[in-house]
């Protein structure tokens, strides 16, 4: 498969199936917002900044993501969305190694590891990727651009994690909702019926989003 296939595959291009579909990401678009409401004055130079920030790592961490997912695709979509949000949790222990708290540092990869369950239900659900990127870009250059300056990218306390935690319980309960009915019926069919194991697979075959992954 050649490079620009494999970003078709990862859903870096192309548009949904049907346009309207773009509207499951406007939750994270939201939580994209919720730095502003701090009220911290922000000057261009440092929003320009953030927005390379922003970007920047925001691409790297789905790209991974996506990667990951596109991986374990073959085993299921349960299963690929499990293993990716483990995963994509774990990145997120580095702290440690920096000297973050470790109860801290671990309720943060929990977060993360939510948030990645949100990503992969959702991506399953448009068919594409770089919608996502785009809201966890926005995410990231809010927060970045509101920092204060003596801010740590380190989980410093289980108080100063509270909120993310929170935040991506909503999300990852939105993930639930948004995946695609068609696998949650596949789901019910084969504890139904064990002896047809394929199910799942078939009904993920069969959807569009499955063409993406």
């Amino acid at each position: 498969m050649g490079q620009l296939g494999l970003w078709r595959h990862l859903g870096l291009f192309g548009r949904p199936a049907r346009p309207l579909a773009l509207l499951w990401c406007l939750p994270f678009a939201i939580y994209g917002l919720l730095p502003l409401t701090l009220g911290i004055e922000i000057t261009p130079g440092r929003g320009a900044g953030a927005l390379v920030f922003g970007v920047l790592i925001a691409f790297w961490k789905l790209v991974v993501l996506g990667l990951i997912l596109y991986a374990w695709r073959p085993r299921g979509p349960r299963t690929a969305a499990v293993v990716t949000a483990v995963f994509w949790g774990g990145m997120h222990l580095g702290g440690l190694v920096a000297g973050a708290p470790l109860v801290p540092t671990l309720l943060l990869a929990l977060s993360y590891c939510l948030l990645g369950f949100a990503f992969v239900a959702v991506r399953f659900r448009v068919g594409l990727l770089w919608p996502l990127i785009a809201c966890y870009a926005l995410l990231l250059t809010t927060a970045a651009a509101t920092q204060t300056g003596d801010a740590s990218n380190l989980a410093d306390s289980v108080t100063a994690v509270l909120p993310a935690v929170g935040s991506s319980i909503v999300l990852a309960g939105y993930g639930l909702l948004a995946w695609p009915r068609r696998w949650q019926a596949a789901e019910r069919d084969a504890v139904a019926r064990p002896a047809e194991p394929t199910a799942i697979a078939q009904a993920a075959a069969d959807s569009p989003a499955g063409h993406h992954v």
